[in-house]
């Protein structure tokens, strides 16, 4: 018995091929995963295949009245490559009262997208653009997915988190002249955004030289009108953003005159 025809078939990743021979009258067919020996798979001249990660070859073995033909054809099926969706994103924004993200694509080979931006409260929270952006009302983390499909019907899902979080400019320097030369003199809190601050200043030995509610005023370098000796003193500066909890600050600052 001979194979006269075979019927390949080509899936997406984890999906099952169907593929079939068309042989001699009167001959059954069986299916191998290996040329010569082995177990069978089934019989029959349709076979389903397990699901795919990768194209495979599949023997097919002919037999009829009592005659088994030991030649087994191959037939092949084929997967797809796979797609690999990718993005990256910008940093947030501030757009009216929401903060603005836009999403870059980096997916390959792909033809259409779904995003799902995590934020179920807003009525803008999916869509099918390429390189879309989404305006988020709070600060928080979110969950994005992407899914991805190709001309040939398949389809690929990626998931990050995104954090939002306002960015900030805050600056506190590592030493400072208290000289009364104009430059450097007071060691103070930059930055914009501020909605509070407080800062505390210790000695080497850990007691407090200095406090302020108001951390953007700073420190001249000296207590009660008079200027400390040079030396290596620590801060702690509490302060809130617009929007955002309190955070807090810490490090050491060079006093040097």
């Amino acid at each position: 018995p001979s194979v006269l025809t075979s019927n390949t078939d080509s899936v997406c990743i984890g999906e099952q091929a169907q593929i079939s021979v068309s042989v001699s009258s009167g001959a059954s067919a069986a299916w191998f995963t290996q040329p010569s020996g082995g177990s069978s798979l089934g019989t029959g001249l349709n076979y389903l295949t397990t699901p795919l990660t990768s194209s495979t070859n599949y023997y097919v073995q002919l037999s009829a009245n009592g005659c088994t033909n030991t030649q087994r054809a191959i037939v092949k099926a084929f997967v797809f490559d796979q797609i690999n969706p990718d993005f990256t994103t910008s940093a947030p924004s501030t757009v009216g009262t929401g903060f603005e993200v836009t999403f870059n694509n980096a997916t390959n080979d792909a033809t259409s997208y779904e995003w799902d931006f995590g934020d179920p409260s807003s009525a803008d929270n999916t869509s099918s653009l390429m390189n879309p952006s989404h305006v988020y009302a709070q600060l928080s983390e979110y969950t994005i997915m992407l899914v991805a499909t190709n001309a040939n019907g398949c389809s690929d899902t990626t998931y990050k988190t995104l954090k939002v979080e306002q960015q900030t400019d805050l600056f506190l320097p590592n030493a400072f002249t208290p000289n009364n030369d104009g430059l450097n003199d007071i060691f103070r809190l930059r930055g914009t955004q501020i909605e509070s601050s407080r800062m505390l200043i210790f000695s080497q030995w850990g007691n407090i030289v200095y406090q302020t509610d108001d951390a953007k005023k700073g420190w001249d370098g000296s207590v009660n009108g008079k200027f400390l000796e040079n030396a290596t003193y620590s801060y702690l500066v509490k302060v809130k953003l617009d929007g955002e909890p309190e955070q807090v600050l810490k490090g050491n600052i060079s006093l040097i005159r």
